[in-house]
């Protein structure tokens, strides 16, 4: 058994390596939290560390993904360093604190009437919690990076990961410790006790859902996808291992791939009570999508991959400060501009259709050499990153078009698009509509609907007519499956094309 001692930001730590284990093990099994998006699985070149001591040298692998002078400068990959004896590692990328998200909602609808309510959002990447007053006003927010990432970016990742019932325990008690964390930092702001919150929700997709109840979820992941609970059900704060004495109640989810975040958004978006045509877009690692016509509610989701939350884009990040999040022919912005370290979501769309219109990538995605998106820097976009796109926006684009043929509608006929989540706060419709993650004719119907799934679970703590929409929705709700859909990989097929 060899001691490594780990240095972060945080301070210092002695881990114990076993024979054979790699440093992401090492970590992993001591519940150290450190950015790997592929699971640990050699792929992503995402969990760059500095080391020295005593190391088995590098397999061919890892040799061939670092250069001569990193190789020389003591830097490491986690997932494929192993440990031949003591030693100490430098993370260069560590786990974020609480810290304020730029997003507080603005009053809310009351009608339970006294006591504070927190609403909590556990995304697959962001973990946030909102405390409100008992008038409905925004008390506290904090928000931090969900510490699971550890296991996958995915939830994919994750569920394979939680076949071993100690990676289950450990994602759930992960992710319960961060969840106590983020509320008792609320509760000092606003000099309150947690045992003064009332009432709680929690809105989250069917995976994270699982995992935070210590279900499962192994069942999401193969076919016929039938979750052991799409929730919809109340629970003490105890119960779930955070430090509530109410009642916290779990949004419902429509199917495994179309969770209770995405109920939040249906309702906040009055998809429930409107007869307009209506289309609410969460890109995320799953593009879920719904379409409201004439009162009635089709959903889907299509598998389009992490690309755009920056997951296996050479330089790509969340929608971290520093974040490249709009560009153009006149430059680029950052996220609370910020320098440089990536490019998220909304700047990959800026970029591409940069990118198109000075002809470096043709309509079928080629491109012959990486672009440079800052000068003298090693940030740049390059062909393998054009692939991940296309996959990505043709699996959205195919899946809005499948939803309109379900409702035997055209895609002019669409009243309003949302955009929910993070990507879509940032995202310019006519990039987007360039790049052909949405049809042309829908650029100039899209208004952004923020975090609608923070915003949903706040709502649903506070109101009990919000509540009870929440609770009738999923019987309004058509799902339909696309794997196995000859139509949609026929769409798909056709839509990898860019063609604005």
């Amino acid at each position: 058994m060899a001691t490594v001692t780990l240095h972060t930001p945080q301070g210092v730590c002695t881990l114990y390596s076993q024979a054979g284990e790699t440093l992401h093990q090492v970590m992993t099994r001591a519940g150290v939290y450190h950015h790997a998006p592929c699971g640990g699985n050699g792929v992503c070149k995402n969990c760059l560390v500095r080391v020295c001591g005593e190391w088995v040298p590098p397999t061919k692998k890892e040799a061939e993904f670092l250069t001569d002078q990193q190789l020389l400068d003591g830097f490491r990959y986690c997932c494929m360093a192993v440990p031949a004896g003591d030693c100490t590692v430098y993370l260069t990328d560590t786990a974020d604190r609480c810290h304020e998200p730029t997003e507080c909602f603005p009053t809310a609808d009351v009608s339970r009437g006294h006591g504070y309510c927190v609403g909590i959002d556990i995304g697959t990447t962001t973990l946030a919690v909102y405390l409100y007053t008992p008038e409905g006003t925004c008390g506290a927010v904090r928000s931090c990076h969900n510490q699971q990432a550890v296991f996958g970016d995915d939830v994919i990742s994750r569920i394979h990961a939680a076949q071993s019932p100690k990676a289950l325990h450990q994602m759930q008690t992960v992710v319960t410790g961060q969840l106590t964390e983020l509320i008792e930092s609320v509760c000092r702001t606003a000099h309150i006790a947690p045992a003064d919150i009332t009432h709680g929700a929690i809105a989250a997709n069917t995976t994270m859902l699982h995992l935070l109840t210590g279900l499962d979820p192994a069942s999401i992941g193969q076919a016929p996808f039938t979750p052991l609970s799409l929730f919809g059900t109340m629970y003490r704060g105890e119960q779930l291992g955070l430090p509530l004495v109410c009642d916290v109640y779990l949004l419902p989810c429509i199917s495994a791939y179309v969770g209770g975040d995405v109920t939040a958004g249906m309702v906040l978006c009055d998809m429930d009570v409107t007869h307009r045509t209506r289309l609410l877009i969460d890109v995320g690692t799953n593009g879920e999508m719904a379409l409201c016509h004439e009162g009635q509610i089709y959903c889907l989701a299509t598998a389009a991959g992490p690309a755009f939350e920056g997951a296996h884009i050479s330089c790509g990040v969340g929608g971290v400060p520093g974040a490249i999040c709009q560009m153009d022919e006149k430059g680029y912005q950052t996220i609370d501009g910020a320098p440089p370290v990536g490019i998220c979501g909304s700047g990959l769309l800026d970029a591409v259709k940069f990118l198109l219109s000075k002809e470096i990538i043709d309509e079928t995605g080629y491109m012959e050499e990486a672009f440079c998106l800052v000068p003298d820097t090693s940030l740049a976009i390059t062909p393998k990153d054009i692939r991940e796109i296309q996959l990505a926006k043709s699996a959205v684009c195919s899946g809005v078009l499948r939803l309109c043929e379900l409702a035997h509608i055209e895609p002019s006929q669409i009243d309003k698009v949302y955009f929910a989540g993070g990507f879509g706060s940032h995202i310019d419709p006519k990039s987007a509509a360039a790049v052909g993650l949405i049809p042309t004719e829908l650029a100039d119907k899209c208004c952004v609907a923020g975090n609608t799934a923070g915003l949903g679970a706040v709502q649903t703590a506070l109101s009990d007519r919000f509540l009870n929409r929440v609770e009738n929705l999923p019987q309004r709700v058509t799902y339909f499956e696309l794997s196995g859909d000859p139509r949609f990989n026929q769409l798909f097929m056709e839509n990898m094309l860019f063609e604005g």
